[in-house]
């Protein structure tokens, strides 16, 4: 995943895109800030994947662009079942953006 971002980041830039939405995972926040089950899933049993969504949040945040990336805990493929719940905390973002997002018309 962080290896495709990459070449988009590239490809946006080179056509003059400067609007990024990513969505990631919820097991991306900080080392020490996660839920304890997601630092064991996302620490031991899943790292691989873990490390590369760090490295994709990076070249997102590294690239210049406005962007946002969103981090939700769990999509289903279903019907909505009523309620809602967020892990959202200020330890766990469910979405963070640049500094100063910029919208523009087309």
């Amino acid at each position: 995943m962080s290896e495709g971002t990459a070449s988009i980041i590239a490809a946006m830039k080179a056509g003059g895109v400067s609007r990024l939405l990513v969505i990631t995972s919820g097991m991306v926040t900080p080392t020490g800030t996660e839920p304890l089950f997601f630092r064991f899933i996302g620490r031991h049993l899943l790292r691989h994947v873990h490390a590369d969504h760090l490295r994709l949040e990076e070249h997102v945040k590294a690239s210049g662009l406005d962007w946002t990336i969103v981090r939700p805990p769990r999509l289903l493929d279903g019907p909505a079942r009523g309620a809602t719940a967020s892990l959202a905390t200020r330890a766990c973002p469910v979405a963070v953006s640049s500094p100063v997002p910029t919208w523009r018309a087309s």
